[in-house]
């Protein structure tokens, strides 16, 4: 019998031929089912051949006869702090045999209704996806908003952003711990006065750290004063009245790291330095904070251990068969303070 080579389309069959084994006892070894046990020999020689061939077993003919394609639908929109994210789930899912199929969204809160979050979802259901991991571009997305995959009672992952399905489980940081750790970051070097710019509440994440700075800094008996906004103009427009007056705050806190990174660009303009005039601290480790002068103090959410943990969350799902649920689980990732350069103590 003549040997194989490497190809792309050898069988099964053919391997157990090339093997001198079953077909069966081929694939009970090459996908390490539980309940067997074959010599070492035996194992040896279908592993060999499966090597020198390059096979690589047909997940869709599998599929027919399992109902899973090992495959998980992964919806999240890119940049440094998601990037990070989609990492960690990937790496996780690919340690566990899965692929993951990548879904780009847009984050737009002028949206309501949301069509490409949706059609996206409805692409990864017809290739048949184990489950979704998805970084929700709204927060009040209800059930409605899932309901072809609550009706395919496929596992459900929200992750960084909550959303209001009972259905979905939840993965992210402690936004409030990582609130109140930066009201007491400041308080402890001194600052009473300080401004907070917490970003577009409609979100989930900075509500939340947003409530748990300014009840920090009240328990604290600072002075708070909360500048609510939509969009980066809003942000320019509210920062350049603040920093017009004559009696300035001590301490600027930004629900993230773009924020800062405004509220620096507003600060040079008007000729006052971070953080000798004003100390600014951020939220969310951003590539971009470490690379801003002078470097900014910010709250590290670690992103790839929230990727990580929200895949591990799905497979606990997939290999428990625990769908339909009728209220998710909760898992948040402690934070952590990076001190750099961009807060001072006061005298």
């Amino acid at each position: 019998m003549a040997r194989i080579t490497a190809q792309f389309n050898i069988s099964l069959k053919q391997l157990s031929a090339e093997a001198g084994v079953t077909p069966s006892t081929a694939s009970r070894i090459l996908n390490n089912r539980p309940g067997y046990s074959f010599s070492d020999e035996t194992v040896r020689k279908v592993m060999a051949v499966a090597k020198r061939s390059g096979y690589r077993p047909n997940q869709l003919y599998r599929s027919v006869f399992t109902g899973a394609t090992m495959s998980v639908g992964l919806i999240i929109n890119m940049d440094d702090f998601n990037d990070a994210i989609a990492r960690g789930a990937h790496d996780q899912l690919l340690e566990n045999n899965y692929a993951t199929l990548l879904g780009l969204n847009q984050i737009d809160f002028d949206r309501p209704d949301d069509s490409q979050e949706i059609k996206i979802i409805h692409r990864l259901l017809e290739h048949r996806v184990d489950g979704f991991i998805i970084r929700p571009t709204l927060d009040n997305a209800d059930n409605q908003h899932f309901q072809e995959i609550i009706n395919r009672e496929l596992p459900l992952i929200a992750v960084d952003r909550r959303v209001k399905a009972p259905y979905a489980d939840y993965v992210g940081s402690d936004d409030d711990a990582g609130g109140r750790l930066a009201a007491a970051y400041l308080t402890d070097l001194g600052h009473h006065n300080i401004v907070q710019f917490p970003g577009n509440l409609a979100c989930s994440s900075l509500r939340d750290r947003a409530a748990g700075f300014e009840a920090e800094i009240l328990k604290r008996g600072g002075t708070l004063q909360t500048l609510l906004m939509q969009c980066d103009e809003e942000v320019t427009a509210k920062a350049g009245i603040v920093f017009s007056r004559p009696q300035l705050p001590t301490a600027v806190f930004c629900g993230n790291d773009m924020i800062a990174s405004l509220i620096y660009d507003i600060l040079a303009e008007r000729r006052l330095r971070v953080p000798e005039d004003i100390s600014v601290l951020g939220y969310g480790n951003q590539g971009l904070s470490n690379f801003l002068r002078p470097r900014l103090t910010t709250i590290d959410q670690q992103p790839y251990q929230l990727g990580r943990q929200a895949a591990a969350m799905l497979l606990r799902r997939i290999a428990d068969n625990q769908a339909p649920y009728t209220h998710g689980q909760t898992y948040l990732a402690p934070v952590k303070l990076l001190e750099r350069d961009s807060c001072r103590a006061l005298k």
